[in-house]
């Protein structure tokens, strides 16, 4: 099972857009770096409001992903290609890092 344009492709294109719809709802909880731990400026709703952000729209994803890992571990590990794997675990890497990212912006 090697990289197969049309499915994997949209499967990538799919986390795509939601790593976009998570920036830019994300984005609106961001704080500026000078503002960042002024004890005048509440905090505390931002962080929840990006948690909630997170879980409703990377949750859902993240199970999908999670799917489509076992799916693809399923059928390409026995033949011994590692191509779903790798495209998986760059996908996992990238959300690592957009989270990271936009979690230190609050």
């Amino acid at each position: 099972m090697t990289f197969q344009r049309f499915r994997d492709g949209a499967w990538l294109g799919l986390n795509s857009i939601v790593a976009l719809v998570f920036l830019i709802l994300s984005s609106r909880q961001w704080r500026e770096p000078e503002l960042r731990g002024d004890p005048d400026v509440a905090t505390g709703g931002p962080g929840i409001a990006f948690s909630v952000i997170l879980v409703g729209v990377v949750g859902p994803l993240f199970l999908l992903n999670l799917a489509w890992l076992a799916r693809a571990a399923w059928t390409s590990l026995p033949r011994r290609d590692w191509t779903p794997l790798l495209v998986f675990a760059g996908t996992a890497v990238g959300w690592i890092g957009l989270i990271r990212f936009s979690a230190s912006m609050i």
